[in-house]
């Protein structure tokens, strides 16, 4: 049951990962986006495919094991900031930058400021360290 479980998750990481594909491909190449995909973007990207899905993938490989879970929570938190440091430095060469789309759900979009990121980034960073000690 455990191998039929981590195939589903392992086709379901793949085939998100095509709808993430298309959005991107439609974005640069000025095509039509469905708007289920336009209204949920953020769901498919942040939640389901940068955050569900790998969390189920090592839940259920490590044999739903808690203290791995646990683990792997507090490296997420950690590396979601990580991901966003990265982004900025490239985009704009400073390590964190105002965005005015952080947050996009049916088309409204939540931006933060600056002072806002560096809050979401020592928040992220606490609870990562915290889940990672404790």
């Amino acid at each position: 049951m455990q191998a039929l479980q981590l195939v589903g998750l392992v086709l379901l990481f793949y085939l998100i990962g095509g709808v993430i594909d298309y959005w991107q491909s439609a974005t640069e190449h000025h095509k039509k986006i469905p708007r289920w995909l336009l209204d949920y973007f953020l769901l498919f990207w942040l939640f389901i495919y940068s955050g569900l899905i790998p969390f189920l993938l090592i839940w259920v490989s490590s044999g739903y094991n808690l203290t791995i879970a646990k683990t792997f929570i507090g490296a997420m938190l950690i590396g979601m900031s990580l991901w966003d440091l990265v982004y900025s430095l490239l985009d704009t060469r400073q390590l964190v930058s105002p965005q005015a789309i952080y947050f996009c759900i049916k088309g409204k979009n939540y931006g933060l400021t600056k002072k806002q990121l560096y809050l979401w980034h020592l928040l992220r960073w606490i609870t990562g360290l915290a889940i990672l000690i404790y």
